[in-house]
């Protein structure tokens, strides 16, 4: 059956430019002030300290059956791409994540322009001249655009793949769309590609993905003529992906589903981490917080890093039931209201009922019975806040329309107003963002009894070097965990950094205290770096045979864990054992032949023993590592001279010389070789 699809006129095709400005330009400088924001959190291990980011094969991994089957490959390339060009510069990231955000609001307006084009759209006619369909498709662009709960999305790097699964899901929508107003087979089949390749990229960018095809289903039905059973054909390949994907993932790479992690036991909510709780208590607590989320939508207050949400075990519990009684009613309204667009003259009621439906089914993946990590965090609601855009601009434009035109003009005021108020959010929300330590002294003034924001809090204040903070935090962190058993972390790492914070204030047996918690609740990395941080403290409180106790305790755990052989070694150094401080130092050069200090340490401890042959071999390697180290070079001409081999000391003086020409051990060597040359 053909339609008779409308085309843009001239003047529509203006506005389009005109809006697209508008929209990109908006971004841009709600965004601007977060080009220097560093890596934080997930970022670090993710980014930062991601070796494979460093040695990424592109072609490997797209020839791989990894790219096929692995999860989450499309963010993970992108990253990879930016690391190479821009290194540890964070300012590339950014402009890369905003750019994607730039691209979705994009394709969102042009997304509600295609459905106001839709056939079902065909009789309807505005009642008001002030928000034409148009006008409201770019409001419903730039809201979403402006509000400040995409500043997560956007502003923390790691949730690329957020931004990039909304951007290939919004593609295949709508080229999917393109194909149905396409009239000729070509255009047809093109589109049809387009789409289907467009869903497999999202679903390599992130889990969410595996609801597409029913989004898909939804726009088809809703707004183009066809049955049920042409609807699901079109997009049977969209489901087979929807399906096999995961699946595969699964069956070939167990444990990288992310947010799709399978629940195999149903344990107590005490657990330390939220994913191993039980499925049903996961669902009560969603229903509240799914209306926090629509709280968050309306009034963006009080954003946070990091929620402390309560956990709910009863679906009776006043919160529970409420919470569910209005998520009912809402979706009674989306139901009523699709019931009411079958009428004449009532598009717009359709376009509000299928942003319920879109906000509601994206949320189903993270506010359903699959317990996830987070109960509560704000980048799960940038797709889902499409749908509560549509829905929130059909409304206002759904009573304007009944008002008449006086007070459409009002409206449109209003609407401008809010956009404006979301976007100076959006850009001091942003603010917030410019360190790590800001970041979380945000999150802890406004959610004092959250644990795991006092505990990011410390570990930021450790790494500054601020220890006073750092133990404060860490001890609130301790005692609001006696109440609150929600942590992301475990109260071994918190006793571990905690000692680590006293060890660095010289309060050594606070800091004794801690480790010797840490190592009564530890198993594996954990217990066996709590083991080398006690022997290191030892060592400092001259307590050499308790120190070498604990290396010792650690070794029992792991034999070759290098940081215990590296604690080792200068134990002996210590003790003036250079035989077997050499023979831990050469176990961690040949185990980790690039750490640089450990050649440098060898060269130094060989040169003692007067095994000349092998310092000088020492030094070489580790100038292989450094070529601007002075001092090796200084160090093997040394070891010359008192070989007599004076034309090789000259020559390794020259080199150092070379390269820093003020070093006065150089200099005054390199005279004294040449005034014995001279004799």
């Amino acid at each position: 059956m053909k339609h008779n699809y409308q085309k843009f006129t001239r003047h529509e095709n203006v506005n389009n430019i005109i809006y697209i400005i508008i929209i990109a330009i908006t971004v841009v400088l709600i965004y601007s002030n977060t080009l220097s924001v560093p890596f934080v959190y997930d970022d670090v291990i993710n980014i930062y300290s991601n070796p494979s980011l460093k040695d990424f094969c592109f072609w490997y991994y797209i020839k791989s059956m990894q790219f096929l089957l692995g999860s989450r490959g499309i963010g993970l390339i992108s990253l990879c791409i930016n690391y190479h060009i821009n290194g540890l510069n964070v300012t590339g990231y950014h402009i890369v994540n905003i750019g994607i955000h730039i691209a979705n609001s994009i394709i969102v307006y042009f997304l509600i322009l295609l459905i106001y084009k839709s056939p079902y759209f065909q009789d309807y006619k505005p009642k008001t001249s002030t928000i034409t369909s148009q006008l409201s498709a770019f409001l419903i662009a730039i809201l979403f655009a402006a509000h400040p709960i995409q500043t997560q999305s956007v502003t923390y790097i790691i949730q690329r793949f957020n931004l990039l699964v909304a951007f290939f899901m919004l593609c295949s929508l709508i080229t999917y769309i393109k194909m149905l107003s396409s009239e000729t087979r070509l255009k047809k089949t093109t589109y049809y590609i387009i789409s289907i390749i467009s869903a497999f990229l999202a679903l390599k960018s992130k889990e969410l993905a595996v609801l597409l095809p029913f989004l898909i289903i939804i726009v088809h039905i809703s707004f183009y003529k066809g049955t049920l059973i042409k609807s699901t054909v079109n997009i049977l390949i969209l489901i087979v992906l929807a399906l096999f994907v995961p699946i595969a993932i699964y069956l070939f790479f167990p444990g990288t589903l992310g947010e799709l992690g399978i629940v195999s036991s149903k344990t107590s909510i005490g657990s330390v981490t939220i994913n191993t709780t039980s499925p049903i208590y996961y669902l009560f607590t969603q229903f509240r917080v799914i209306i926090t989320y629509i709280r968050l939508l309306i009034l963006p207050i009080n954003q946070m890093f990091i929620y402390n949400h309560p956990f709910y075990k009863s679906f009776y519990d006043i919160h529970v039931l409420s919470s569910f009684m209005l998520i009912l009613s809402i979706m009674l309204l989306g139901i009523y209201a699709y019931y009411l667009s079958y009428k004449k003259g009532m598009h717009l009621y359709r376009l509000a009922s299928v942003g319920i439906i879109w906000f509601f089914l994206f949320l189903t993946l993270h506010s359903s019975i699959i317990p996830s990590n987070d109960l509560l965090v704000e980048h799960r609601l940038y797709f889902p806040s499409i749908g509560f855009v549509l829905f929130a601009i059909s409304g206002i434009t759904t009573i304007v329309e009944k008002a008449g035109e006086k007070y459409a003009k009002y409206a449109l005021v209003l609407l401008v107003i809010m956009i404006i108020i979301a976007s100076v959010a959006s850009y001091k929300r942003n603010s917030v963002w410019h360190d790590d330590i800001s970041l979380w002294t945000d999150n802890v003034n406004k959610n004092p009894d959250n644990p795991n924001a006092h505990y990011q809090l410390a570990l930021c204040s450790l790494n500054r070097g601020d220890y006073d903070k750092a133990v404060d935090e860490f001890n609130k962190t301790i005692e609001l965990s006696m109440t609150n058993r929600l942590l992301f972390q475990t109260k071994q790492q918190i006793y571990y950094y905690l000692g680590i914070s006293y060890r660095m204030k010289a309060a050594y047996y606070e800091s004794i205290s801690c480790f010797k918690r840490s190592i009564a609740l530890s198993t594996g990395k954990i217990l066996i770096d709590s083991y080398n941080e006690l022997g290191i403290l030892y060592i400092e409180l001259k307590k050499y045979d308790m120190a070498l106790e604990q290396f010792m305790n650690a070794l029992k755990h792991d034999n070759n864990y290098i940081k215990t052989h590296i604690n080792l070694g200068n134990y002996f150094i210590k003790v003036k054992d250079i035989d077997n401080a050499i023979r831990e130092f050469i176990f961690v050069s040949v185990n980790n032949p690039t750490d640089r200090q450990v050649h440098f340490i060898l060269g130094e401890l060989f040169e003692e023993k007067a095994m000349h042959e092998k310092a000088i071999d020492e030094y070489l390697k580790h100038i292989k590592l450094n070529k601007n180290h002075v001092e090796s070079y200084n160090r093997i001409a040394t070891i010359y001279m008192i070989m007599e081999q004076y034309t090789l000391a000259e020559s390794y003086l020259i080199k150092a010389i070379s390269i820093n020409q003020s070093d006065r051990v150089a200099l005054q060597l390199l005279k004294q070789v040449r005034l014995i040359q001279t004799k």
